[in-house]
């Protein structure tokens, strides 16, 4: 049985910080931090048909929209279940002021 790579079971995926304006990878259930949201940027869904990937640590969805600065101790993980090698889709807001454009992806790692 190949156990390569393969997580201990309860061991929470490494966290991941990046800048609100990029997209990024991460594994389901992984803490993700947004660096260089000011006040009034927003996560949205692009399109009200796309997967929203992000949820609070106890697995209840969060957003979207998802509001910045965060309030109170509040986390943004990326939900379980979603497809390993498949992007999700969010769009940030003008209030950003993100040089690129809004469309963002987060892929799902292994």
């Amino acid at each position: 049985m190949d156990t390569h790579n393969k997580k201990t079971k309860g061991t929470p995926p490494p966290p991941v910080t990046t800048s609100v304006c990029s997209s990024f990878s991460a594994e389901c259930g992984a803490q993700v931090t947004f660096t260089g949201a000011v006040s009034g940027c927003k996560l949205e869904q692009c399109q009200s048909t796309d997967t929203w990937p992000f949820v609070k640590s106890d697995g209840a969805s969060y957003g979207p929209p998802i509001s910045f600065p965060l309030v109170g101790n509040q986390y943004i993980y990326i939900k379980s279940g979603l497809t390993v090698g498949q992007s999700y889709e969010y769009c940030t807001n003008s209030s950003c002021a993100c040089a690129n454009e809004a469309m963002k992806t987060v892929t799902i790692t292994g």
